[in-house]
């Protein structure tokens, strides 16, 4: 994996009836997990890796013309492409790419010649049924 797309969520939040704000928790920036994470102004290019692009709102998604996916409530995750009277919670995304560099990429090439990935873990029973029968299948 040479190239990686970096994306982190804008929030914000409004009680009912009133403008939209930064959201209150510790930051209005969180990624894909629901975790916080630093802003586009805060992100740093991890090691071996450097920018290709800049950030750019990801607008390829259901989302309203800036972008913005709204919820009732942003712990639920509910997301829609339309604002309503009652939603309190939107977000929208920002996406930035990055690639390899230098020993870094010399080294991504050391793996399995074939090119082959591997996941380092199957947790749940439908991904280990079809893991189970891929390799029958392959056995056979």
């Amino acid at each position: 994996l040479s190239v990686f797309r970096e994306t982190v969520f804008e929030c914000q939040t409004r009680k009912a009836c009133s403008t939209w704000t930064a959201s209150t928790t510790e930051t209005s920036w969180l990624d894909n997990t629901g975790d916080d994470a630093p802003s586009t102004c805060e992100f740093t290019c991890k090691d071996g890796w450097q920018w290709t692009s800049d950030w750019i709102l990801d607008i390829n998604r259901a989302v309203d013309s800036q972008g913005y996916e709204y919820a009732d409530e942003a712990n639920f995750g509910n997301y829609g492409p339309v604002e309503r009277n009652y939603h309190l919670a939107r977000r929208r995304l920002w996406a930035r790419q990055r690639e390899r560099v230098g020993e870094a990429k010399k080294k991504e090439f050391e793996g399995d010649p074939e090119g082959w990935e591997y996941s380092k873990l199957f947790t749940t029973t439908a991904e280990r049924e079809i893991v189970r029968d891929i390799k029958e299948k392959l056995c056979y």
